[in-house]
């Protein structure tokens, strides 16, 4: 008899949780935010006989309607303190478009008759009153509830439903076969499903006018064309394509019995040996990546030079030495040619610590060598430029690192070198370095953001947070998407990159996975110099436009408000632009730095361990400076001041003085001094690690 009792109680419980489980109530426990729906499920189970003026109640007691729309009515609401719900029955399976108009921040989000979250919409891109589009895949006779929220409480907004295509007028693309489309009136939907996962191109050929766009399964836009026929009069789109997922394709056009030919192929993929493992290349768990493979068509004929501005590279590696361009390298910390001295003691500013050599790798390793890693740029002129460093055991010459710097941007501007990869940082500005990188303006700076985890318009950095139009912030990035941990960002951060698990080349012919700001700072260099080759006549303001552009990333989400474009670097939206007629070309407006009106107390914000015993100064043009300085040795007893360098971009003299102490108390009184515009240490900055 207990037996019995107890199978009948299993029974009863069974049906009881499969019927809480139809109804929705214990998937959705907890989210109060949804409770005015499901607290009447029972009710809305049976929505085509609902009446819809009956209230919902959420756990406040709030009275919600639930009110029908039919296809392509245009219902007119008002959010005031509480979200709109409306129902939807389509009566085909097709794509439709739910969407509002009107001038209020509305947010969609469509619900399952089961009140699973289908999709959901913050705003629509490009409209300036930030209403929502939402594109999605319905089913004949199954009830949707589309749920219109907004942040400006009273705002008037109108929605509507419309259907874009029919399920059986969406065409089924095949890998390499051309399809012929004739009498298009407005616009043609495709489906299209890979075998395997890879770098897929489509083609739109023989019609100039047609517009194309790419969706994800869920309808999220992965690309929009924008190559405005940059071959005679065929359209392009190309992105990374994950094996079994579903895409959508749609092309439209505004004429009337439109023709023209689409066709979809795989591209080839590099044979270095482990060009598998660069996920920042070929994103094989999502697809997010740099979409750097459809770009290797577009190599420039131009070879744009990009100075390495860290520690030296090793020439020597079996994956740089072909394309490393050492004619042009040179060592500004020693003032030798050799940007990897043997002499050298080891540090992590060395240059066999390796930290040039990890940057160098991602933009210059060879491709289809059958060795190593792919590079982003090979058809770039790489040059080494070492400006951080340790003392050489044979040599007593030691340049510090904002002295270096600034000596490397005047020799990239003698030797038109238009891009400067600075993967180093540090807390403390310099006033000459700001001052000769605005001066520099036909230079674009890429600059690592830093590594700190920090909000950059909080907590500063430098040269990041220097707000030149010449210069490109970069945030690292993850294989999912999302903002790297210890990246910083916001302030004046520009753009993402993967900064996180890279393989890169390190000395000795090796290789190894790394991260940071640093790692993800060349991957943009590269890019840059990918749409600079594509277009020569660009200035560094115009090539920064277009890869921070929103329309030319990938859009994301972990992005938004943490980096001024919200997204990441998309090379093939880059290049492909840049080869279009599309630029508006742009004011120069970079603005240059007046020393005159810094305070000259920014020279004691400099922690003790950064500083070294040499000093940089700019005098007042009038002065005789020998007479100046041999004034100021006689006054001041022990005083040793050594000329050892010209800043000519400065228009500065390097000192070198007895020890540090003694350049402390020496910049206080040159900054004292009437007849000196500005005295700060040359100090140290760090690669970031």
């Amino acid at each position: 008899m207990k037996r019995i009792r107890f199978f009948l109680l299993l029974i009863i419980c069974l049906l009881f949780s499969s019927s809480a489980l139809e109804n929705g109530i214990d998937f959705f426990k907890g989210k109060s935010e949804d409770r005015y729906i499901y607290s009447n499920i029972n009710r809305l189970k049976n929505i085509t006989t609902l009446d819809f003026n009956e209230p919902a109640l959420n756990d406040d007691n709030e009275s919600k309607e639930i009110c029908p729309i039919q296809l392509n009515e245009i219902i007119k609401g008002q959010v005031q303190n509480k979200d709109r719900i409306y129902c939807f029955v389509p009566k085909t399976s097709g794509i439709y478009k739910i969407f509002t108009t009107g001038t209020t921040n509305t947010i969609g989000t469509v619900y399952s008759k089961n009140l699973i979250l289908v999709s959901n919409k913050c705003n629509k891109i490009g409209d300036e009153n930030s209403n929502f589009e939402i594109i999605m895949e319905l089913t004949k006779n199954k009830t949707y509830f589309i749920r219109v929220s907004s942040d400006n409480n009273g705002g008037i907004y109108y929605l509507s439903v419309n259907k874009l295509v029919n399920e059986m007028n969406i065409k089924k693309l095949k890998l390499d076969l051309t399809y012929t489309e004739d009498n298009i009136n407005s616009e043609q939907w495709y489906t299209y499903i890979p075998y395997e996962t890879g770098s897929y191109k489509i083609l739109l050929t023989e019609n100039r006018y047609m517009k194309c766009e790419l969706y994800d399964e869920k309808f999220n836009l992965i690309m929009r064309e924008n190559t405005n026929g940059i071959i005679n009069d065929n359209k392009e789109l190309a992105n990374t394509l994950i094996k079994e997922h579903k895409y959508f394709l749609r092309a439209e056009t505004s004429y009337i019995d439109t023709s023209y030919k689409i066709k979809i192929n795989k591209l080839d993929l590099p044979n270095d040996i482990y060009f598998k493992d660069q996920w920042a290349l070929l994103n094989t768990l999502n697809g997010l990546d740099i979409n750097i493979i459809p770009s290797w068509q577009y190599l420039g004929n131009k070879k744009i030079r990009i100075g390495i501005v860290d520690t030296g590279v090793d020439y020597n590696h079996i994956d740089l030495k072909q394309n490393l361009d050492l004619s042009f390298s040179y060592n500004f910390v020693h003032n030798i040619n050799d940007v990897y001295p043997n002499t050298e003691m080891f540090s992590d500013l060395s240059a066999k610590w390796g930290h040039g050599t990890q940057v160098t790798g991602i933009i210059a390793s060879e491709i289809n060598n059958r060795e190593g890693i792919a590079g982003i740029a090979p058809n770039l002129d790489v040059i080494s430029l070492k400006v951080l460093g340790n003392n050489l055991k044979d040599s007593c010459v030691y340049n510090d690192s904002i002295a270096a710097f600034i000596s490397a941007i005047e020799y990239a501007e003698q030797n038109n070198i238009k891009i400067l990869n600075c993967s180093f940082g540090g807390e403390e500005p310099s006033v000459f370095e700001q001052e000769a990188m605005a001066k520099a303006d036909d230079i674009l700076f890429i600059i690592a953001a830093g590594n700190a985890g920090n909000n950059l318009s909080i907590n500063s950095e430098y040269p990041a947070c220097y707000n030149l139009d010449n210069s490109i912030v970069v945030a690292a990035v993850n294989e999912n998407g999302q903002l790297a941990e210890y990246s910083n960002y916001g302030g004046p951060t520009d753009i993402a990159a993967p900064g996180e698990n890279i393989l890169t080349t390190i000395p000795n012919n090796s290789y190894t996975c790394v991260q940071g700001t640093s790692i993800a700072t060349p991957i943009v260099a590269a890019v840059a110099g990918l749409v600079w080759s594509n277009n020569t006549d660009l200035t560094p303001v115009e090539v920064k436009r277009i890869l921070t552009e929103k329309n030319n990333v990938t859009t994301l989400d972990d992005l938004i408000d943490k980096v001024k474009c919200g997204g990441m670097i998309n090379a093939y939206k880059a290049v492909t632009y840049a080869k279009s007629d599309l630029i508006n070309k742009a004011s120069d407006n970079s603005h240059l730095y007046n020393l005159n009106r810094i305070s000259k107390s920014t020279s004691t914000l400099l922690s003790t361990n950064k500083l070294t015993n040499q000093i940089i100064v700019k005098f007042d043009s009038k002065i005789n400076i020998d007479k100046f300085i041999e004034n100021l040795i006689r006054e001041n007893e022990n005083l040793y001041m050594e000329q050892i360098g010209y800043l000519y971009l400065n228009d500065a003299y390097i000192y070198k003085c007895t020890n540090v102490d003694y350049a402390r108390v020496l910049i206080k009184k040159l900054n004292n001094n009437d007849e000196v515009i500005y005295a700060e240490n040359n100090f140290i900055r760090k690669n970031l690690k």
